[in-house]
């Protein structure tokens, strides 16, 4: 059974950090966590590099990148050809100009078991300059 693991950024006037902890600790973690932290869940999978990629990760695949985000009440409806669906759970958003939206399951991807063909290279918290789509 794999563990559930989570991760918090902490932002603070003094500092920022992000601490990692597992399900067990999640509610003592709460407890003592201000309410300026941003809890965020493990996708259950590891890039190519066997990082571990997190909600809120920003992840490389050829020349885009895109951001690694969780939905419980799905996406909008997407067109694909004559059917619509929706994406829940996680799902990557391309960061593309202003306006424009793709997204893609992240299950797509995985063609090596646990392994995602992607490279995280930062999160929204700690690297926001990687937002940009330039």
């Amino acid at each position: 059974m794999k563990q559930i693991s989570f991760r918090a950024y902490i932002h603070s006037n003094n500092a920022n950090i992000m601490i990692y902890f597992d399900f067990l600790n999640l509610f003592n973690v709460h407890k003592h966590l201000k309410n300026n932290a941003i809890i965020m869940l493990s996708t259950g999978y590891k890039d190519v590099n066997n990082k571990e990629i997190f909600e809120g990760d920003i992840v490389l695949k050829g020349r885009y990148k895109y951001v690694v985000k969780f939905d419980d009440n799905g996406t909008e409806p997407i067109d694909i050809g004559t059917r619509k669906f929706c994406y829940y759970g996680f799902y990557l958003d391309k960061i593309k100009t202003e306006g424009e939206v793709e997204h893609y399951s992240l299950l797509e991807w995985n063609d090596k078991g646990d392994i995602i063909n992607v490279v995280v290279i930062g999160n929204i918290y700690e690297h926001p300059e990687l937002l940009q789509s330039k």
